[in-house]
């Protein structure tokens, strides 16, 4: 059984050169705002594991470009990544209504193979607290090399910060939707995207504590729950205790996550200790930057050197095929 502790006091930190930000800032100011933040060495590869990156990113969409001109200087470089050309299976759902923003994720083929895939829409009736137009999807994955399969589902919730009851309503129909799938054969989760949430608020502690108690003098005084066991990649502070940053424009903020399965969690003190599941395993991740750094050096985004408004984070696992189950 293995776990990582929220102060790892044996992770290593090397500076980024990977990401468009981490290297503009370097070329610019000679530092360095993210940084591979290493938990364990990658294991002896075998046939019976196999390692694999996952990649969230929330892309500036071009209609949101256009009808926000006036936040951002017009750049006449276009960017085109042929993605089909390089091996990816694609799977896109645009939110229902009448927006053109959706969702997206991108499969390497010669990792995985599609088991199976299904949409969640979230808008349930006109009129209700459920009727707004965001969507999730959910696939399931089974490794070509170990057979072992893995349940990721990506989403991008409700904006409104003021309507975290919706967007706890719109989680609960991702999660018994994945928790439908899992009904097959149980399974490790990711579960990614922009949730428009911020780290510690009521809704992150429904995520990854499985329950969010109403106050009791709330009107009703419920609990929600959720039948996962997840854990953040990150752990949203740096140490120094400054907030880490994935959106900077006119506002900062740090609203993507990636959650992934684990066995528990046990907290004391102040340090968390995350027993992972043998199955998924967290090797690496991106760090994300402070806010310090960022108003020091390249300033908000997007700009010439960071295409979205957001950042991508990713996150290195290894994935391995065992006789347990979750």
């Amino acid at each position: 059984m293995s776990f990582r502790a929220s102060v790892c006091s044996n992770m290593q930190r090397k500076p980024s050169k990977d990401d468009a930000l981490s290297r503009a800032t370097f070329e610019c100011n000679g530092v360095s705002p993210r940084h591979w933040e290493t938990f364990r060495a990658a294991p002896t590869p075998s046939s019976s594991n196999t390692e694999f990156r996952v990649c969230c990113y929330n892309v500036l969409c071009q209609s949101t470009t256009m009808k926000t001109m006036y936040l951002y200087n017009h750049l006449s470089i276009l960017y085109s990544v042929p993605i089909f050309a390089v091996g990816y299976s694609a799977f896109y759902k645009k939110r229902t209504g009448l927006m053109n923003d959706g969702c997206a994720i991108f499969v390497r083929k010669t990792k995985f193979e599609v088991v199976s895939y299904r949409v969640v829409e979230y808008f349930v009736a006109p009129g209700t607290s459920m009727d707004r137009d965001q969507i999730g999807q959910i696939l399931r994955l089974r490794c070509r090399k170990t057979g072992q399969e893995i349940v990721y589902a990506n989403t991008h919730l409700i904006f409104n910060s003021a309507r975290g009851d919706i967007k706890i309503g719109q989680l609960a129909m991702l999660f018994a939707n994945i928790s439908d799938e899992l009904s097959k054969s149980s399974c490790p989760v990711i579960i990614n995207g922009d949730f428009n949430i911020e780290p510690l608020s009521y809704v992150y502690t429904y995520v990854s504590e499985s329950r969010w108690a109403a106050p009791r003098d709330a009107v009703a005084a419920d609990y929600f729950t959720h039948p996962f066991t997840l854990a953040s990649v990150y752990h949203h502070f740096n140490e120094n205790g400054e907030k880490e940053v994935s959106t900077y424009h006119k506002e900062v903020a740090n609203p993507d996550f990636i959650f992934y399965s684990i066995e528990k969690k046990k907290t004391v003190d102040s340090s968390t200790q995350v027993f992972e599941v043998p199955e998924l395993r967290l090797l690496r991740r991106l760090g994300l930057p402070d806010l310090t750094t960022l108003e020091k050096t390249l300033g908000p985004w997007p700009n010439y050197h960071v295409p979205s408004d957001h950042i991508p984070l990713v996150a290195d696992f290894v994935l391995s095929k065992t006789d347990s189950k979750l």
